[in-house]
């Protein structure tokens, strides 16, 4: 079988090639034909008055044969295919094995799809969610901290400046005193001048 189709083969090539020939040499000379390569005068003796109407019939049959011979080809090598595949089928069931089938990668259906990118989306929301509120947190603490530290400042300034105005007061009222009693000591000393007699003049 495989001779024969190999014979075969070689007739269609050789077929195509004396096909393609006929072609170009029917084309006329201004269109890159090929009868110029062989003589127009010699065509004419060769083929008698009559050289156009055997070229055409010459197409025409190896047209049919190339037609032929590529159907009976693809049939015949369709043929051999299948004949080895059951011929290793059978082998194998002599032998006891069955045969091996390869098995086809099952396909994700869209609502499967769609399923896995919701639970991605949702995965994913939550977890956004979740560093959402660690931050707040976060945030709030900071925000505590620091209005526990503006208060603490704010308790420190104002005891130094009670304490700072309770001094000056201190010693202003301590000022004010020293300068009353001072006051009163001069105005007894004076009264104590006025009331004592004066000494007998000799």
């Amino acid at each position: 079988m495989q001779i024969l189709i190999g014979l075969l083969t070689v007739v269609l090539v050789l077929n195509s090639a004396f096909l393609i020939l006929l072609i170009l040499i029917q084309l006329p000379k201004k269109e890159a034909g090929a009868g110029a390569a062989f003589g127009g005068g010699a065509m004419q003796d060769m083929f008698g008055a009559q050289h156009g109407n055997v070229l055409t019939t010459a197409t025409k049959y190896s047209a049919s044969l190339f037609l032929v011979l590529a159907l009976g080809l693809s049939w015949m090598n369709k043929g051999a295919k299948d004949g080895a595949i059951k011929g290793i089928e059978e082998q194998l069931k002599e032998e006891g094995k069955a045969p091996v089938k390869v098995e086809e990668t099952p396909k994700t259906d869209a609502a499967d799809a769609a399923a896995a990118v919701s639970n991605v989306v949702v995965e994913a929301t939550s977890e956004a969610a979740k560093m959402a509120e660690e931050t707040a947190g976060d945030a709030a603490e900071a925000t505590k901290e620091a209005a526990s530290k503006t208060a603490d400042q704010t308790t420190s300034t104002l005891e130094t400046v009670i304490t700072a105005v309770s001094n000056a007061a201190t010693s202003t009222v301590e000022g004010a005193a020293n300068e009353a009693n001072d006051a009163v000591k001069k105005a007894a000393d004076a009264l104590k001048k006025e009331i004592a007699p004066e000494a007998p003049k000799q």
